[in-house]
């Protein structure tokens, strides 16, 4: 189990959560929330947003371990203003998320979209040999075909000598 897992269950633990409660809140299924916590599965980015934005959770305590565990009530990421920089900062007080955290969401992100890629990628490869398979098997059944219009007319040939 990586830290991160460990860290959703603190996060449960201490919001004084169930599972179940969470992963209803961040609109997953349980299953999902067990793979995660058992290390099977990694925590996509759009979820790490989710857990900061519905829990308050600070995320740099989140991602690098630094800092107080949750925010002040009045941070709240889906507010966040783009500073000079590209640091965000909190639209009520100001105060910037780490460029670390920012860094390291962005880079799941792209991680979660290149494997979304590879997925699509993998089913066009599958598409384009189904496509071939189909061809090859009509080909095989033009020739078959072809035989059996031989057949037919050496039959009718024959039909006609007798």
């Amino acid at each position: 189990m990586d830290d991160l897992s460990n860290k959703i269950k603190e996060v449960c633990n201490i919001k004084n959560i169930s599972r179940n409660d969470f992963s209803s809140k961040l609109d997953i299924n349980t299953y999902t929330l067990q793979n995660i916590e058992r290390g099977k599965q990694r925590v996509p980015g759009f979820l790490l947003k989710l857990i900061i934005e519905k829990f308050n959770v600070s995320p740099d305590w989140l991602l690098t371990d630094e800092g107080e565990m949750f925010r002040s009530e009045q941070h709240h990421v889906a507010e966040s203003v783009p500073t000079w920089g590209g640091l965000n900062t909190c639209a009520n007080c100001g105060q910037g998320f780490g460029l670390e955290s920012q860094l390291l969401v962005k880079q799941e992100l792209l991680e979660e979209k290149e494997k979304r890629a590879d997925a699509a990628l993998d089913i066009i490869r599958l598409e384009q040999e189904v496509v071939r398979l189909e061809r090859e098997k009509v080909g095989y059944l033009e020739k078959e075909l072809q035989k059996k219009d031989q057949e037919i007319a050496y039959l009718e040939q024959i039909t006609q000598i007798a």
